[in-house]
C-alpha cells in the first residue's frame, strides 16, 4: 500500500477543489469535451492530454495543495525560554510543528481561484 494514501489524497484533493469550483470545472469539460469526442469516447493518448494547458496547470496546482511534507522541521532556542500557550519550553530543547497541522488546514492549502493559463500562475 506505500504511496496509496499520497495517490488518494492528491486525487480527492483535486477533484473536490474542481467541483468547488464551477468555472474552472465548466472549463475544463469545455477543453477536453472535443479531445474524448475526437476519440468517440475512448481516452486519448496522455500527449494529448498533456497538451492542454489548463489540465495540466489543474493536475499541478492539485500537487501543490496537497503536497505532502516528508519531514519536520527541528526548532532549538538556544538563548531564552520559550512560552507557548502556557507550556514553558527551556532554552537548548528542541521542538516541532506536527506537520499534518500545517500542510492540512484550511487556511494554507487553499487553491488560488480563477486561473489564467496566460499568466503562468497555479489555479
Amino acid at each position: 500500500m506505500a504511496g496509496s494514501d499520497t495517490t488518494a489524497r492528491v486525487l480527492v484533493i483535486t477533484f473536490v477543489n474542481i467541483l468547488l469550483q464551477e468555472p474552472l470545472l465548466n472549463r475544463l469539460r469545455k477543453e477536453l469535451d472535443p479531445v474524448i469526442y475526437k476519440h468517440s469516447g475512448a481516452l486519448p493518448e496522455s500527449r494529448q492530454l498533456e497538451s492542454i494547458a489548463l489540465l495540466k496547470a489543474t493536475i499541478q496546482e492539485g500537487l501543490r495543495i496537497a503536497s505532502t511534507i516528508t519531514n519536520r522541521g527541528t526548532l532549538i532556542a538556544r538563548n531564552e525560554d520559550l512560552s507557548c500557550s502556557g507550556i514553558l519550553i527551556p532554552r537548548g530543547v528542541s521542538h516541532s510543528s506536527r506537520l499534518p497541522t500545517f500542510e492540512q488546514s484550511a487556511d494554507i492549502s487553499q487553491p488560488v481561484p480563477n486561473l489564467n493559463v496566460t499568466e503562468r500562475r497555479p489555479l
